[in-house]
């Protein structure tokens, strides 16, 4: 029987005044009460006194727990697989001397514990079927999840089956928790893998390497017998070495000299085969290697697009890979590897998911710069609204302020005849000219006047000649486009001329669709009428059956452009495009002269005029460099993350730029630009240098410009995921440490990155690669080690199968008990008494 602490001096008073108000009434009815009651009145008072006094002071029963709960934590990763059945033969033989009292349950663990079998008094033959992913061992994560699933007020058995490789995680971390909790340690150790092992551990390369040839490399091999194989080591598919190599069991240490044939980098790989090697997984290592002097730079357009980029970049010194939009890599393992990436006038459609994805990853956190040049396939045009590659950029697909550009007419006559009914990979050509239709719709501005005509064989309109100010209703009458009939296109323009030649617009435009022959002749009155009211047209034909001929001759005789298109699927961007094209709020084709914003870039230079550009809007937090007199962004940057973006909305293939590449210090200007966005590793004042132990690897930063206030982070880029950005911890002027753990097979991109108030000041990426699953490994000795250490930090104790757990002695469960819960009725009953005792 305990008290709560020391009690608290209100709780002293307050019993001082009980006592002397049950001392004042006792004296005060003491002689109205019969003599034969008065002892049995004031017993009944002083035990309620003390029933009060007890309660107030926080009095506890010490109680011990008679209910056991024994929890099987069961090691399940690849290591282990072998021991399977041995492991439930086991756990079976302990179930059946289990007590009355006692309860049980089953947890197996890899990377993630699950609970295989839950909590329950009686248990029959079991088979383990839960499947945790196999692929890592994290004890310590399984601890903690054990030390949750206990049942508050029993006693707790925790029975860990394991061999103790633990890649992922630290149990030592779960022995405070353990303790604390008052939970018995059982461990029962398993022998995993037992077969031959020869391991490629690891390919060790200098950090700093300013020479190509002669480069030292120590390969470390592990093995569990003596034993010869072959030693291969590649340079992308080139083989550097091969030799036959002898190693013994234990540590081998090989030591080679090679050279990269004037190469800056080079991603290469070690293999080795031994015969008698019975595990395959881990004799593969990959890494890369870099010389760091030349910065790479990726740069995607069209050929007809690049050639003065490319130029550029090539009299700068730079190393330079050009590709197409649609031949470019998508992997980040490729894009990585570039220092900058420029983005030519392509067109988003033209990129992969991935493509975009990657990049978004490269630029934000590892730093990589990107320039964007635009063309009449860029930005707005090029289908940049509401993408990823969008949100990267300091400018926005929408135009911003009032500049009193013209509002547009525009008209769409959509063939709706029963060929527009016929489907291709389950889409209808139908679907895609109501697509289409809507894209257009939510170009426009609520200035702007929207008709859809339906031609077949008769005319409907489906959204009548008005304002395009309601987007929704108008976009609802859109999806009640249907297909039948035949094709009749004059009666189509015709009316399309009639409806727009009166609305009160500036620009008027048609735009034809249709995928079937009409008229051949009989255009010339319709084609002088749209001339006449300053009507443009522009025409889709879509398919072989289309009358191409007739088609093209309407738009080039009214100013328009004309398309052919085979797959139906490309029609909304069509549209989408035409629609930009219409309006003339995005392509910009009079000559100009750019107005200096920032004028620390150019200085006090008379710059050179341009032809034109594609509107944008500048961004919030974006740095607005050049602009035009319409105040449309022509140059502007920012900080992407950890990397910077410039925007050049003009071209830079001659169309609009023609001036500014002759001009004289284009190269020079542009050159600091771009070397202003790019990363250069050389410049940097950071190193970062990483060593992996199993899945466990350690950062470690120097900087050797450390100043106050600053602060070091690292952004670990998993192959298939980013952990975060995690704070490194200072530990000596300038240095800062850090770890993490590789969860995945693959490439991961660490970077670490120094920040101040104002955000990202620097940073430095490195690569680090998991070839392979550290359950793979041959480390078998830290597995009883680490198990050692476990069992001393917790009290803990091994056990083997002739050790029934059930019969141990354990250590109880202790738990206080207040009560109050039983003092304070007792003390109304009592109180009830006294009054009874008094009255009757």
């Amino acid at each position: 029987m305990t008290f709560n602490g020391g009690m608290d001096i209100k709780i002293i008073l307050f019993s001082f005044v009980i006592l002397g108000y049950f001392t004042f009434q006792i004296i005060k009815h003491s002689r109205i009460i019969k003599p034969n009651r008065r002892r049995y009145w004031i017993l009944v008072r002083l035990l309620t006194l003390i029933c009060l006094i007890l309660s107030l002071t926080g009095m506890t029963i010490n109680v011990t727990s008679r209910d056991t709960t024994t929890i099987f934590l069961v090691d399940s990763s690849i290591s282990m697989e072998d021991s399977k059945r041995e492991i439930e033969d086991y756990i079976n033989s302990q179930l059946v001397s289990m007590e009355p009292k006692d309860k049980a349950a089953i947890i197996t663990f890899g990377k993630k514990p699950m609970v295989d079998m839950s909590l329950r008094d009686r248990i029959e033959d079991i088979k383990l079927i839960s499947e945790p992913n196999p692929y890592f061992t994290d004890i310590q994560g399984a601890l903690d999840f054990g030390a949750d699933y206990f049942p508050q007020k029993s006693n707790k058995r925790l029975v860990l089956i394991t061999d103790g490789r633990e890649n992922a995680g630290d149990a030592l971390e779960a022995a405070n928790e353990l303790r604390q909790r008052k939970i018995n340690l059982e461990i029962y150790p398993i022998d995993g893998y037992k077969g031959n092992d020869v391991q490629l551990t690891s390919i060790e390369l200098p950090n700093n390497i300013h020479k190509a040839e002669n480069i030292p490399m120590e390969l470390t091999i592990d093995s569990t017998i003596d034993t010869k194989g072959t030693l291969y080591f590649y340079s992308g598919n080139e083989i550097l070495i091969k030799e036959d190599i002898r190693v013994s069991k234990g540590e081998n240490i090989f030591k080679y000299y090679i050279t990269l044939n004037n190469k800056s980098n080079m991603n290469y790989r070690g293999e080795i085969v031994f015969k008698e090697d019975n595990n395959l997984k881990n004799n593969r290592v990959t890494g890369s290697l870099q010389m760091g002097h030349k910065p790479r730079v990726l740069v995607v357009g069209k050929k007809e697009d690049v050639h003065i980029v490319e130029n550029l970049l090539t009299s700068m010194g730079l190393e330079l890979q050009s590709c197409t939009p649609n031949g470019v890599a998508d992997n980040i393992d490729f894009l990585s590897k570039f220092n900058g990436i420029f983005l030519v006038n392509i067109h988003h459609d033209s990129i992969s998911s991935s493509f975009e994805a990657n990049l978004n990853t490269c630029v934000k956190e590892l730093g990589v710069g990107l320039i964007v040049v635009g063309g009449e396939e860029s930005f707005a045009l090029g289908g940049y609204k509401d993408t990823v590659l969008e949100h990267m950029l300091p400018v926005s697909c929408k135009m911003k302020g009032n500049k009193k550009q013209p509002n547009t007419g525009l008209v769409l006559i959509i063939d709706s005849s029963g060929s527009m009914d016929d489907e291709s990979g389950g889409i209808k050509k139908i679907d895609m000219a109501k697509e289409a239709a809507i894209r257009s719709v939510g170009i426009l501005e609520d200035n702007d006047y929207i008709g859809v005509l339906a031609f077949s064989d008769v005319l409907q309109w489906i959204v009548p000649l008005g304002s395009a100010r309601d987007k929704e209703v108008i976009e609802e009458d859109i999806g009640k486009l249907g297909a039948k009939g035949g094709t009749l296109i004059i009666p189509s323009l015709s009316e399309g001329i009639k409806k727009l030649q009166d609305t009160p617009v500036k620009i008027k435009h048609i735009i034809l669709l249709s995928d079937g022959q009409g008229e051949k002749e009989g255009y010339d009155t319709l084609i002088n009428n749209m001339k006449k009211n300053n009507i443009t047209l522009s025409t889709v034909a879509m398919g072989y059956d289309a009358d191409q001929g007739v088609l093209k001759r309407l738009s080039k005789e009214t100013k328009g452009r004309s398309y052919f298109v085979k797959d139906f699927e490309a029609i909304p961007n069509i549209f989408a495009k035409e629609t930009y094209r219409a309006t003339k709020k995005y392509i910009n084709n009079q000559e100009f002269t750019p107005i200096q914003v920032d004028k620390s870039v150019f200085s006090k230079d008379v710059l050179p005029n341009l032809k034109g550009y594609i509107g944008t809007g500048i961004k919030d937090e974006a740095e607005l460099i050049l602009k035009s007199p319409l105040d449309d962004p022509i140059l502007a940057g920012w900080q992407y993350g950890l990397g910077k973006v410039l925007v050049w909305t003009s071209d830079l293939k001659g169309g609009w730029s023609n001036s500014w590449i002759k001009w004289h210090s284009f190269q020079s200007k542009w050159s600091s630009l771009i070397s202003s966005v790019i990363s250069h590793e050389s410049n940097k004042s950071m190193e970062l240098y990483l060593e992996k132990s199993k899945g466990k690897v350690e950062a470690f930063v120097v900087n050797t410009k450390a100043e106050d206030n600053e602060k070091m982070e690292m952004v670990v880029q998993g192959p298939h995921k980013s952990k975060g950005a995690m704070s490194l911890k200072q530990v000596a002027t300038g240095k800062y440490r850090g770890s993490f753990f590789l969860d995945e097979e693959g490439t991961y991109y660490v970077t670490a990155k120094l920040t101040d108030a104002k955000g990202a000041v620097e940073s430095i990426t490195k690569t680090i690669n998991l070839d392979y699953c550290p359950e793979y490994g041959l480390d078998r000795e830290s597995g009883i080690k680490t198990l050692t250490a476990l069992c001393n930090a917790t009290d803990g104790r091994f056990i083997d199968k002739e050790i029934n757990v059930f019969k141990q002695p354990i250590r109880k469960n202790k738990s206080d008990i207040h009560i109050s819960f039983i003092l304070l009725p007792l003390a109304l009953m009592l109180f009830i008494a006294d009054i009874a005792i008094r009255k009757f």
